[in-house]
């Protein structure tokens, strides 16, 4: 249920109507039953001001009728409490009303932000408005999914655009919000694949006998990740991190190791092993550097 402020004529909540009558009448009901600490507004200044409120939202075309017609019920009943009870449930019933016909034409013009605007806040407290917000939710999936697939293909994750995604997900389903999650995993793994990648081709480069943190990171991020774009990744860091960086560590390290394995040359013949990387010449240096890697174990 929606909150009332203090005083009705600040709230807007008293939309005017049946002229005279009803904006005296409703003065008079919250003159007894709202309390004003700054003191009541002027009698005359008061009625004045919801006639006014009235002529200017009828020319605009804005009047709400329904919400005015559930107000005078409201202004009927005897007790205050069940008067602002009611009036709360009136302003409930509009927001409803008003809600629903922004989603209409959000839906209508296709409009994205609009049907965010209406949707993504929404509780359960309210069925038909979650209720007309499915398909719109359906709508704001599919769409965050695009963005958020071209983020994760560019190597890049942003966090805002996954809570959207996510949250839309859980308001559309069961189904939606694992392939939400889903999604943004990847989009996590790809940002910290795409700086393996990055960084094992300049150590390639320049010939740094060194595997970047982010290699073995992103291989572990992407572990249990069963999609075409995981496996594609996971054989691209792989190739970059130990098999071209790999040789590169094995050349320059192998041939002065005498009584230590260092430490690049024992990650590259674990990948090896983990990965059951299948390469000619990785696989004859690490021959060479077996007796020494095989006294530490």
């Amino acid at each position: 249920m929606r909150t009332l402020p203090p005083l009705l004529l600040a709230l807007g909540l008293a939309a005017p109507g049946c002229g005279g009558d009803f904006c005296t009448k409703e003065y008079d009901k919250v003159q007894a039953c709202v309390s004003n600490k700054e003191g009541p507004p002027e009698r005359s200044e008061y009625i004045q001001s919801c006639q006014a409120k009235e002529k200017k939202a009828r020319q605009q075309g804005t009047f709400d009728e329904a919400h005015n017609k559930a107000l005078v019920v409201c202004l009927d009943e005897d007790e205050c409490e069940k008067m602002m009870k009611c009036m709360s449930e009136a302003s409930d019933m509009q927001y409803t009303r008003e809600q629903l016909a922004t989603i209409k034409t959000a839906e209508e013009g296709n409009d994205i932000e609009k049907m965010k605007e209406a949707c993504q806040y929404l509780t359960d407290e309210n069925a038909e408005l979650v209720e007309a917000c499915k398909p719109v939710m359906a709508k704001l999936v599919e769409v965050a999914t695009v963005e958020v697939t071209k983020m994760r293909d560019a190597g890049k994750h942003d966090f805002s655009a996954c809570r959207d995604l996510e949250r839309f997900g859980r308001a559309a389903g069961s189904e939606a919000e694992k392939a939400a999650q889903a999604l943004c995993a990847e989009a996590q793994a790809a940002q910290t694949a795409a700086r393996a990648l990055a960084e094992a081709a300049a150590n390639t480069a320049a010939r740094k006998a060194k595997i970047p943190y982010e290699c073995d990171a992103s291989l572990k991020m992407m572990a249990g990740m069963k999609s075409d774009w995981a496996k594609v990744k996971r054989a691209q860091v792989i190739k970059a991190c130990f098999e071209d960086l790999g040789l590169v560590i094995l050349e320059m390290k192998v041939p002065d190791m005498t009584y230590i394995c260092e430490f690049n040359v024992k990650e590259v013949g674990k990948a090896i092993k983990a990965h059951s990387i299948d390469n000619a010449e990785l696989n004859a240096w690490i021959e060479k550097a077996g007796p020494v890697c095989a006294k530490e174990g």
